[in-house]
């Protein structure tokens, strides 16, 4: 389902609302790509306070939170609303992902999450 949002939704947009929403097609597309990164870290987000790690969750939202500004002061200038739904897709990635491949404590949340990928991390890391 995914994928075919992905790949009709830029002509969905521009043939219900017209040729002058074309750009928001674009930023459609790359919310689109962002929804299994960010319904994964919802869940994660839930795991932690159940396990009692509520500061490593939010220190793992403040780590994005502070990527999604960076990220915004530079491509917002130069790419425009293209660019500010890149930087909410990477945010979500370095938060959800990366984060937890960084941090000690969390690494089964990372390992569990590469598992939904059909990722083999076992085979990767001891």
């Amino acid at each position: 389902m995914l994928v075919l949002f992905y790949i009709l939704g830029g002509y969905l947009i521009v043939t219900l609302i017209g040729d002058k929403y074309q750009v928001s097609s674009q930023v459609f597309s790359i919310h689109i790509l962002s929804l299994p990164i960010v319904f994964i870290g919802v869940l994660s987000s839930k795991m932690l306070v159940i396990e009692g790690m509520q500061v490593l969750s939010m220190y793992r939202n403040l780590f994005g939170l502070i990527i999604n500004v960076l990220l915004n002061a530079i491509l917002i200038g130069t790419h425009g609303v293209v660019g500010a739904a890149v930087a909410s897709l990477m945010s979500y990635l370095c938060a959800y992902v990366v984060f937890d491949f960084l941090s000690p404590k969390l690494s089964n949340h990372f390992k569990l999450k590469m598992s939904m990928f059909l990722v083999r991390w076992n085979s990767y890391a001891k």
